[in-house]
């Protein structure tokens, strides 16, 4: 069990359930046990809803008058909504960026999905995959200067987290990755920024096509 300190413990419980939420621990459109997490973690029901009133804001969790709170759960229309801005905010954001990016940071970056690759679809550690491809992503936004966009990309960016723990296809990521790296290595920013928009696309759609498989098979 994790062991809390007891300043601090709404951000301390914040940070456990938003981890949860992300990595699926906590199944989408679930209902959230207070009373549970209560007993687990030896605390007040206080902090709890007041993570989860925090978690709210962040878009993580539903809160339903007189029912209670639930983990979010995306719709197609959400999530062509949130990758369209993912892809004009990240696409806007790599303009400018990607000058303050080292050589040596995206050769590093390169070696390990080429390690991977090696390693054959079925042998990859989809947490380092996720690791790095955040990695990637994030230092293009955070290396653009622009403050304004940052807060609007970190606040959609965990949505996107939980679209890749649910529908990755990490095979045609790494070769999309690799492809930027490579594109931008050969100093054609304009080719890898149209790439780097294309994976963004590729992502938007695997996903959409794996929640219609998913809904599908509930039919059937």
């Amino acid at each position: 069990m994790t062991q809390l300190i007891k300043e601090g413990l709404m951000d301390q419980i914040y940070n456990i359930l938003r981890q949860r939420i992300i990595n699926l621990q906590l199944k989408p459109g679930a209902k959230i046990d207070i009373g549970k997490i209560a007993t687990e973690f030896d605390i007040s029901e206080t902090p709890i809803r007041d993570a989860l009133k925090k978690l709210s804001k962040d878009g993580l969790v539903k809160i339903e008058s007189r029912r209670g709170y639930y983990v979010v759960k995306l719709s197609k229309r959400d999530i062509e909504e949130i990758y369209d801005l993912r892809k004009l905010l990240e696409s806007y954001a790599f303009s400018s960026s990607i000058n303050n990016i080292k050589s040596s940071e995206l050769d590093e970056l390169r070696d390990m999905w080429i390690n991977m690759k090696n390693k054959g679809k079925h042998r990859i550690d989809p947490q380092e995959f996720y690791l790095t491809d955040q990695e990637f992503h994030l230092k293009i936004v955070k290396r653009c200067e622009n403050h304004w966009l940052q807060n609007i990309f970190f606040q959609i960016y965990d949505l996107v987290r939980i679209c890749q723990h649910m529908y990755m296809d990490i095979k045609s990521a790494l070769d999309e990755h690799i492809a930027i790296v490579d594109a931008i290595k050969e100093k054609d920013i304009d080719k890898a920024k149209k790439l780097l928009e294309l994976h963004i696309d590729r992502a938007k759609k695997r996903i959409l096509r794996s929640m219609e498989k998913l809904e599908e098979n509930i039919d059937e």
